[in-house]
């Protein structure tokens, strides 16, 4: 199950990429922090669900937060549940 939850939030974050970038600018340093917790959970799910944060960025939402020194740490089950997934796209809409 978890495999589809990643899925679709990466569906929906594709989706609403664009959204996020005519609002808040491509730079992801600009955007809200619960965005930029959900473009790293993207990224993660896009990769085996393992965090991978390439540079100085921290990101937090609802008190998980991630920075370079949680890489490989595995997201779903661990971290979020498919609620959790739910509840952070519903987050994000609200910055849209």
């Amino acid at each position: 199950m978890g495999s589809l939850y990643e899925q679709a939030f990466i569906s929906y974050f594709e989706g609403v990429r664009d959204l996020i970038e005519v609002k808040h600018g491509s730079k992801t340093a600009n955007w809200p922090v619960t965005l930029n917790f959900g473009r790293v959970v993207r990224n993660a799910f896009a990769h085996g669900s393992a965090i991978d944060i390439r540079d100085a960025t921290t990101v937090a939402w609802r008190g998980v937060a991630y920075s370079r020194s949680q890489n490989g740490r595995q997201v779903i089950y661990n971290d979020l549940t498919a609620g959790d997934v739910t509840l952070l796209m519903l987050d994000m809409d609200q910055l849209l």
